[in-house]
């Protein structure tokens, strides 16, 4: 059973390396914004907006209330929003469009598979915010832009965040 936690961690940590280094780049690209994509375990249980709820409260000292709305095709929908966010690293009028949109697809398609591969063979259910709740998180945090999934894989549930601050 320690050799399954120690894979799970090990991808888990890839995935959470892979996005910080995407939003390195982007942060150096958009001064003075800060740009921000984390993944990370927010906690166990069967109900991911209780999860999501509490870990607002003990992390970030917000009591917000949270209304997630079910994903049926969580990968399509990822991948359109990776490509928004994952853009602007290769934005750049010295770079032709076709280059720029192979690159980006290439890193989409390696957060796609880290992804898959850390949930390969669970069931996952997804969820993002409601339009209401991703304004709320916008003034509390004073972001410029987020957007917000929440994946629950048995009892265990993550956070997946992307995130504009000034």
């Amino acid at each position: 059973m320690g050799l399954v936690i120690r894979v799970d961690y090990i991808k888990y940590t890839m995935i959470e390396g892979y996005l910080q280094c995407c939003s390195d780049i982007l942060s150096m690209l958009t001064i003075p914004c800060c740009t921000t994509i984390n993944f990370r375990k927010i906690g166990k249980g069967s109900d991911g907006l209780l999860a999501l709820e509490r870990y607002f409260i003990e992390h970030c000292q917000k009591a917000i209330n949270f209304h997630l709305i079910a994903l049926d095709d969580w990968k399509k929908l990822l991948t359109d929003r990776l490509d928004y966010w994952i853009y602007p690293i290769f934005h750049n009028k010295k770079i032709q469009d076709e280059i720029c949109n192979y690159k980006v697809k290439y890193i989409v398609e390696n957060i796609n598979s880290l992804l898959e591969d850390f949930f390969y063979g669970k069931v996952i259910e997804a969820f993002t915010l409601s339009k209401e709740d991703e304004e709320v998180l916008k003034v509390s945090f004073n972001f410029q832009k987020n957007e917000n999934f929440i994946f629950k894989s048995g009892r265990e549930i993550f956070f997946l965040q992307f995130a504009i601050t000034k």
